[in-house]
This record gives structure tokens, C-alpha cells and sequence, in this order.
């Protein structure tokens, strides 16, 4: 969830300096900030964590170590570990486990290496397996089609990973699960496919927001699950399908939302007409 929502914050970030033109500079500030925030949330967020679903006792140097959670309001024991972190990035009296853990978070690599380990000495290749029927299980409800796919890479993760998931969600991500189904070889080919469907399908939204800069708003939302490298190929696939979906009957119920969609185009050549126009009247003159 806080991978989300990062993502969220970015897309917006995004559509923010597109209206208001920030300058480089700014942007780059910016961005260097929310980077330097990145750990101390996650160091907030692991600890806070374990203390909110298995009792653990929260250690906070401000608020003093060993306190329940229940003794001190929320809100302010997270504020408490994000200054510990802060204290403790000074002092150097970061605890590895915590390192290990970032590490294991936002490093998709070492999943994809225990995949490589794995399959195809212990686990054979899937052969398509976990790909094949993808698109229907998108398109059709689950009351039309069983499914036997289950959200969250669990079952993937045991399988070709041989990792049990405890409290936490992770998946193969798009290259490890390519290589599970067909190796080296034909799993470099399958993410470049799976790349150019996703890219074709951003190039067509860009084309369109050339003239028209409102398709911009569907494009985090229907194209989040490809960005996160963690998400397993039904997944991403799946949410795509069922957010475009619902974006296409959302156009077609706002009728002022579909207008603004269909005649930016239409403005603007007539822009640019009035512009020449003008340009011509002048040159006469």
C-alpha cells in the first residue's frame, strides 16, 4: 500500500509541475527531498508496523524505549520514529535488520535472482502456465470464468521463489515471472512484448493529451500497476483492463467530461487558424 501510494504522490507531483510550469531547478529540489524522505517513512512504517499487528513494543528514544502502542497516541508515535530516525542517521545507530529490510523492498533484484536459483533446478519452467488465460480472467467476471488465480503472489512467491509470505504482499514482478515460464531467452522476448503493450497503449494516450492535456488524468490510473515492478503479470494486467473499463463508462456517463475529451483537438486548430489569420492580415498591412 505505501508503494501506492508513493506512486500516487509522484503522479500527482507530476500533473502539478505540468500546470504550473515549474522551473528544472525546482523540480530537481523537489525530487532530491522526497528521495531523502523515502527511508525515514519506511523506517516509521516498518517499526510502527510491529508494533500496531504483532504487539511489539514501540523503541523510541523520544518517547522512551519499550512503550505499547496503546500508551501514546498514534499520530505522534510515528512522528516519534521519524525523528528517531533522523537522531539515529547522525549517531549511525541504525540497526541493520532495518537495512535488510529497505533492501528487500525496494530492490525487486533479489526476488528475481531467488527465482533464477530456483527454477529450473528445483521448480521446472511454467511454460506459460501462470500467463496463459491472463486476458480472459481480465475481461470475464469471476462469476462467468473460475479463476484459479488469487491476487497478492503468494502462491507464485512459494512456488519458483520458495519464499512463505507472512504479512506482507510481494509478487515475482514481470521479469521473474517471465523467466519462470520460459528461461533466459524467452524471457527477455516476453518483457519486451510486455513492454511494447503497455508503451503502445501510454502512446496512445500521449498522442491524444498532445491536444487535448485532460487524458493525462487517466493515465496514472489505468497504467499504475504496470510502473510497480512487484506486481506479478495478472495483476497489472487485470487492474489495466478493468480501469480502462471503467474510464471508458465514466467518459460516456459525464457528457461534460467526454466534450472536454473529444474537441480539444478541434480548439485548437481553430487556434492555430485564428493565429495564421492574423499572421497574414499583418503581412498585407
Amino acid at each position: 500500500m505505501f508503494h501506492g501510494v508513493v506512486l500516487w504522490l509522484g503522479a500527482s507531483f507530476c500533473v502539478y509541475a505540468y500546470c504550473f510550469q515549474l522551473r528544472p531547478q525546482k523540480t530537481l529540489v523537489i525530487i532530491c527531498a522526497a528521495l531523502a524522505l523515502l527511508m525515514p517513512l519506511e523506517y516509521g512504517k516498518y517499526y510502527f508496523r510491529s508494533a500496531m499487528w504483532y504487539g511489539a513494543e514501540v523503541s523510541s528514544e523520544l518517547l522512551g524505549n519499550d512503550r505499547s502502542i496503546g500508551s501514546v497516541s498514534k499520530p505522534v508515535a510515528f512522528a516519534a520514529l521519524l525523528g528517531d530516525f533522523v537522531v539515529k542517521s547522525f549517531t549511525g545507530k541504525i540497526d541493520e535488520q532495518f537495512f535488510e529490510h529497505f533492501s528487500e523492498r525496494y530492490n525487486q533484484g533479489w526476488i528475481i535472482n531467488q527465482v533464477m536459483l530456483r527454477v529450473p533446478a528445483i521448480e521446472p519452467y511454467a511454460q506459460g502456465e501462470t500467463i496463459v488465460g491472463v486476458f480472459t480472467d481480465a475481461l470475464l467476471p469471476r462469476f462467468l470464468v473460475s479463476k484459479s488465480y488469487v491476487a497478492g503472489g503468494r502462491e507464485l512467491m512459494r512456488r519458483f521463489a520458495g519464499i512463505e509470505l507472512g504479512g506482507v504482499s510481494m509478487n515475482l514482478g514481470y521479469a521473474g515471472e517471465m523467466y519462470a515460464n520460459f528461461g533466459l531467452h524467452g524471457g527477455i522476448v516476453g518483457v519486451g512484448i510486455y513492454g511494447l503493450m503497455f508503451g503502445l497503449l501510454f502512446r496512445w494516450v500521449y498522442r491524444r493529451a498532445i491536444s487535448r492535456p485532460l487524458w493525462w488524468a487517466f493515465a496514472p490510473y489505468v497504467l499504475i500497476l504496470v510502473v510497480k515492478a512487484e506486481e506479478g503479470i495478472a495483476d497489472a494486467v487485470n487492474w489495466t483492463v478493468k480501469a480502462m473499463i471503467v474510464s471508458i463508462i465514466v467518459v460516456y456517463a459525464c457528457p461534460a467530461l467526454r466534450a472536454a475529451l473529444s474537441t480539444g483537438r478541434a480548439r485548437q486548430t481553430e487556434r492555430l487558424r485564428w493565429t495564421n489569420s492574423n499572421v497574414s492580415a499583418d503581412t498585407v498591412r
